[in-house]
């Protein structure tokens, strides 16, 4: 899977890793804002953030993370506008699946992460502050956060 022009792509392989040329690159989601995007392998979804129009504000638009299957379908927003901050200028992102938390550098290369108020469920976006770095990419480095082969018995 990739992403370019405006677009997120996938390709199927075969089992030597070549690329299927019988199935070419096919279209998964479209919209002029989506770029980076993050595969939740254990749910077998694809997280994106995207940016919305906000119905209230007039032309000011808001970013939110989409949810949606691996071929495109089933898409629904899992981040909607929240307290502080938001996903309209997403550079990069990742995802900890164990704790539903996401982690981005935005278009000035601030790092940034979430936080859930345990009371009220509202979620906080709070940057964290590193001198000296701009961010131009992030991995999670996780068991929980890497695709796992399964083994046959």
């Amino acid at each position: 899977m990739w992403s370019v022009d405006g677009g997120i792509y996938r390709s199927e392989l075969q089992a030597d890793g070549s690329v299927d040329q019988s199935t070419g690159r096919r279209l998964v989601v479209s919209g002029v804002d989506v770029a980076p995007f993050v595969v939740d392998y254990a749910n077998y979804r694809l997280l994106y953030p995207t940016a919305r129009r906000r119905s209230h504000a007039g032309p000011r638009r808001v970013g939110v993370v989409v949810s949606a299957a691996l071929d495109g379908s089933d898409a629904f927003v899992v981040r909607n506008e929240t307290s502080s901050g938001d996903f309209a200028r997403t550079a990069c992102i990742t995802y900890r699946e164990p704790s539903d938390v996401f982690y981005w550098a935005n278009d000035d290369g601030e790092l940034m992460t979430e936080e859930v108020n345990a009371q009220s469920g509202v979620v906080h976006h709070n940057e964290l502050l590193i001198e000296g770095n701009r961010f131009t990419g992030l991995a999670v480095w996780h068991p929980a956060s890497q695709p796992t082969p399964r083994k046959s018995c």
